[in-house]
């Protein structure tokens, strides 16, 4: 299991330019949410998610915005925030959200390179109770690092608001990075600064970043561990998953790589 894409430049034998993930046969392919009949139970906010309520980046520091706004976020982020790990140890572990629920049933989508092995995964929720994943119940969506994972369960968990967010903004934003890290095996929510698209083939080292869905170019500190996991404007919506690091390996205890991240808008996914 990859927990994150690194894609550019290399200087350590950890960091390679990994190839497309394959499907494996015992996923299921579908586009987007073809067939899922879920979109009704999704907690969506596309009339008011334009972009124009998010803080544009007018502070170098995003406490001088909102005292409270990180501690509100990292409350929010934590219910809805899921630890992704592989039967096999060796392959570590990812991140992902729970988008939507139907009777006992969630739905929690993830970057599909954390799960395109053959194997069994598990689905670790906020109050540490493992669920298993079955085989048929991972579902790869076409043409995007992107894949919803089903589980079963009579508990209740929170459920993440979808934003249809306005990337065309020439003002950088802030965003926050939601996801489990390796190293610590705790729950991170690391801030930074969305780039708009039209910045976006300047600041990464290669075309190839941009595939499979990846549109969002930011500045957030990621590792290995966190991909899959949620991006979330400040107010708490999800405005896309990231998977992919560029750049340089930045070799100390941190095990965090220099360069930009990326990510797959929700917009590819509700397509």
């Amino acid at each position: 299991m990859n927990q994150l894409h690194f894609t550019g430049i290399a200087i350590a034998s950890s960091l390679l330019l990994l190839p497309l993930a394959t499907q494996v046969a015992a996923i299921q392919t579908k586009s987007a949410f073809a067939d899922f009949k879920i979109e009704g139970v999704i907690k969506s906010d596309f009339r008011a998610a334009n972009g124009a309520n998010n803080y544009q980046l007018k502070s170098q520091n995003i406490g001088q915005r909102s005292p409270n706004l990180l501690d509100e976020l990292d409350r929010l982020s934590q219910p809805i925030t899921v630890k992704i790990d592989a039967s096999n140890p060796q392959n570590g572990s990812g991140s992902g959200v729970i988008i939507a629920r139907q009777g006992n049933t969630y739905y929690v989508l993830t970057a599909f390179h954390v799960v395109d092995r053959p194997e069994e995964y598990t689905v670790v929720t906020s109050d540490g109770q493992k669920h298993p994943v079955k085989a048929n119940d991972i579902v790869k969506t076409d043409g995007l690092d992107i894949a919803i994972l089903l589980f079963n369960s009579n508990k209740k968990y929170a459920i993440a608001t979808l934003a249809n967010y306005n990337f065309s903004s020439r003002e950088p934003q802030w965003i926050f990075f939601s996801g489990f890290s390796d190293r610590t095996q705790k729950l991170l929510l690391n801030p930074g600064v969305l780039f708009s698209r039209s910045e976006n083939y300047f600041r990464v080292f290669n075309s190839y970043s941009l595939t499979n869905g990846y549109e969002l170019v930011f500045t957030n500190f990621t590792e290995l561990g966190m991909g899959g996991g949620a991006l979330l404007d400040t107010q708490g919506r999800v405005i896309g998953i990231g998977g992919r690091q560029e750049g340089e390996a930045y070799t100390s205890k941190l095990n965090r790589d220099i360069g930009y991240a990326l990510g797959v808008p929700i917009t590819a996914v509700l397509k």
